[in-house]
């Protein structure tokens, strides 16, 4: 694609709310680097150093069943309020039948497996010895 039809469409884009210019004038430097594909890591690197500033813990609730989301997203933000009380907790729900039943909790860096089938692991590695 043509550069200034990529100039165009951000323009465009950008038209659509208040974006500063230094921003527009920042991805259309990027596009003529050829550095579009970067700008993903860039911004999600933005975002990290951004919640850790205002002390924003974003968390996965992974769910064997969406019957029990609202239980377990209670239990999770209390579990994690007990782990991190100076953080906020933005929790994102999703739901995985691989589980059996129970729940994962993945936050900061860590992976924390209430879930039949990690117990099944755990119990596994016990029995067998490793």
């Amino acid at each position: 694609m043509p550069l200034a039809k990529k100039y165009d469409i951000i323009d465009k884009v950008f038209a659509l709310d208040d974006t500063k210019e230094l921003m527009k004038n920042f991805i259309k430097e990027m596009c003529k680097l050829g550095y579009c594909d970067e700008m993903r890591d860039i911004f999600d690197s933005y975002y990290r150093i951004d919640d850790e500033a205002n002390h924003i813990l974003k968390a996965e609730l992974i769910s064997a069943d969406s019957s029990d989301e609202d239980d377990n997203a209670k239990q999770t933000q209390d579990f994690l309020k007990s782990r991190y009380p100076d953080y906020t907790i933005e929790l994102t729900k999703t739901v995985d039948a691989d589980l059996l039943g129970g729940y994962v909790i993945r936050a900061h860096h860590k992976e924390y497996d209430r879930s039949f089938e990690g117990r099944f692991c755990q119990l596994e590695r016990k029995l067998t010895g490793r």
